[in-house]
Parts: C-alpha cells; sequence; structure tokens
C-alpha cells in the first residue's frame, strides 16, 4: 500500500474502521466511498482531514461518533486521510485513527412488571412489558484492513 493513498473509513453500523488503499483522493472518491453527495471536512490540529456527512444531525439519529477535542458529534461514516495535509506529511496509523474515534448507539432496555395471582391453591405469575429504558451506550470499533478483495480484522 502507497501511505499517500491510504484512508480510513469508519462504518458505524459495522462498528469497522476500514484500512483501504484508494487509487486516487479527490472529492469524486470520497463522495463515493461515503456514498453521500453534501460533505462537509473537519481539520484536526495534526494537520489530517475527516470528510463526513454534512446533513447528518437530523431527527432519527440511530449512533453517534464524537473526535477526541472536537465539540460537535458526527453522524455517519467518515473518513479520514492518512497523510496530514501540511508541509511534513505527517502519517496517521489506523491505530491513531482508531484511538480518537468514539461510537455510540441508543440501546432499550424493557421495564419489566411481575404480577403473583394466588387462587385456591394454584398460583400464576404474569409478565408484562411496561415500558423501556433509553441508555446511550460505547460500541467497540473494530480495524480491518482491506487488501484487495479479502478484509482481515486487525484487532
Amino acid at each position: 500500500m502507497e501511505r499517500e493513498n491510504i484512508v480510513y473509513i469508519l462504518d458505524p453500523v459495522a462498528a469497522r474502521l476500514l484500512v483501504v488503499d484508494l487509487p486516487q483522493i479527490d472529492m469524486k472518491a470520497i463522495k463515493d466511498v461515503l456514498g453521500y453527495a453534501a460533505i462537509d471536512t473537519l481539520r484536526l490540529p495534526s494537520g489530517h482531514l475527516i470528510y463526513f456527512h454534512d446533513n447528518g444531525l437530523q431527527q432519527g439519529v440511530t449512533h453517534y461518533i464524537t473526535i477526541a477535542g472536537q465539540p460537535d458529534p458526527l453522524v455517519g461514516r467518515l473518513l479520514v486521510v492518512a497523510l496530514a495535509d501540511d508541509d511534513e506529511g505527517t502519517f496517521m496509523s489506523s491505530q491513531q485513527a482508531h484511538a480518537m474515534m468514539s461510537l455510540f448507539r441508543p440501546v432499550m432496555d424493557p421495564i419489566i412488571t411481575s404480577l403473583r395471582a394466588t387462587c385456591a391453591r394454584q398460583t400464576t405469575f404474569v409478565s408484562a412489558v411496561e415500558g423501556f429504558q433509553t441508555r446511550i451506550e460505547k460500541v467497540e470499533i473494530k480495524i480491518v484492513s482491506q487488501q484487495a478483495s479479502n478484509a482481515m480484522v486487525l484487532n
């Protein structure tokens, strides 16, 4: 893999950080990989660029991603360019990209009410779902290297 074209793509649905060697890194390739027409860019202090869905934060969010040192959450697939857009061309490893991202999803836990009724010598137990309690859970992201058509999990 050439370092100049390595990108890391976070797929929040599969909770995977894909290591991909793109033939070319330009806006068309980024839009094709992410699957969005509206793309925004976040420049990290290190000079690395993150591309993401510009209209991701809408009703019905099923996950969100935080980036270390950044105040706003992001939604949808992310693409991180491994080579910094600076004079030194600092390279970011997949482990470094992984360490700066956190993925969260909402979880619904059922609230179950149990009743016990006794009539004569027979006891009946009845359980019913009274409702749901929601919470946010951090999801582990796996690093996956894509070499040609086969992928292998790195961590």
